[in-house]
């Protein structure tokens, strides 16, 4: 797998996968033996139909046609309403999972593949991911905020390979503070800095499939505190649908958008609610089945600002990363990137 070679500040702190204990089938399950028990191995003698399961990146073998060919089955032409209410239950409940608000590998996450026939397929670890943990990182984090680690999902019903990855703010009081700063405390409402950018990256391979469709979808952050209480949860915005630069559909998508801070009135217990309405965000690359071919590097980049810090522009460098323009950027987080992920 490619290494990139990063001028920007790179988040170095893992989030590991959490184990805790659920119920299943009258007992404790936990999340760790549900993940392990749930991944399938594709070798040439075996038959077995990965829909509702992990199948793993495997290195020097191309194993997503694979997925395809044992998934057939499940293809199938849908009618318009049946095909827009399909696609908005996955990206309501995807974006939860990508953007690192609900936890992967849970009975709900398997029984919501099983249910949707879809294929959950984890990339590769980079080198950098495997020196810091022997177990697969959920994400990367600054001290505000983590970048989830891509990965994709196969829907067998469409015949097409989802690329997901996102991003919260895992310190609320961060982006809180920043409201009442420049607001004032009494009303701590609008837009906290100028427009931020999140996206995914792909680099170091080959694609040449057609991008069916790209969005980054938003989800509100309640304010810490006694202003807990907002629309926690519920999506704050229409999906941001506008790419940035002139990028390639082969290299992944950008997007901008601008996070606020919003209100929502007293609650019963006489204290204003609050919320940011950008305080999680997914992004969904949507691409067509000859993405089973394709091969290279994944990774999710990010970058907030404040104050008068702006994003002006994204570019593709030589190596296929991406390079993000800042103005007054001492006013921003910098460049966030996660770890290359090998598809």
């Amino acid at each position: 797998m490619k290494s990139k070679t990063i001028k920007s500040i790179i988040c170095g702190l893992l989030l590991l996968t959490a184990i805790s204990p659920i119920v299943s089938a009258g007992k404790l399950q936990p999340v760790q033996d549900l993940y392990s028990m749930n991944i399938v191995n594709l070798d040439s003698k075996s038959t077995i139909n990965p829909v509702g399961k992990i199948v793993k990146y495997a290195e020097g073998k191309n194993v997503k046609p694979i997925i395809m060919e044992r998934t057939k089955s499940h293809a199938r032409t849908l009618s318009a309403e049946d095909f827009i209410n399909r696609e908005e239950k996955i990206k309501d409940y995807m974006t939860s999972i990508a953007s690192g608000v609900k936890p992967r590998f849970n009975e709900e996450f398997f029984e919501f593949l099983e249910d949707n026939e879809l294929v959950y397929y984890e990339l590769g670890e980079s080198d950098e991911a495997k020196k810091a943990s022997n177990i697969s990182p959920m994400s990367t984090t600054s001290s505000d905020v983590s970048l989830t680690t891509p990965f994709m999902v196969y829907d067998a019903v469409n015949k097409r390979y989802e690329i997901w990855g996102g991003f919260h703010f895992s310190n609320d009081n961060a982006w809180w503070q920043e409201a009442r700063n420049w607001f004032g405390y009494a009303n701590p409402t609008g837009n906290i800095g100028k427009a931020d950018t999140v996206g995914i990256n792909l680099d170091g391979g080959t694609n040449g499939a057609a991008l069916v469709s790209f969005s980054m979808q938003p989800i509100y952050a309640d304010a810490p505190g006694n202003f807990d209480g907002g629309n926690s949860g519920t999506y704050s915005a229409p999906a941001v649908t506008n790419r940035v630069g002139n990028l390639s559909s082969d290299s992944g998508a950008m997007f901008l958008y601008q996070d606020k801070c919003v209100s929502f009135g007293l609650g019963s217990d006489g204290y204003a609610k609050y919320a940011n309405n950008f305080g999680a965000g997914a992004v969904r690359l949507v691409y067509s089945s000859a993405f089973a071919q394709a091969s290279g590097n994944a990774s999710t980049y990010y970058a907030h600002t404040w104050d008068n810090a702006e994003v002006t522009g994204v570019t593709l460098n030589s190596d296929g990363s991406f390079s993000i323009s800042i103005t007054n950027s001492n006013k921003s987080t910098g460049t966030l990137i996660g770890f290359d992920y090998a598809y």
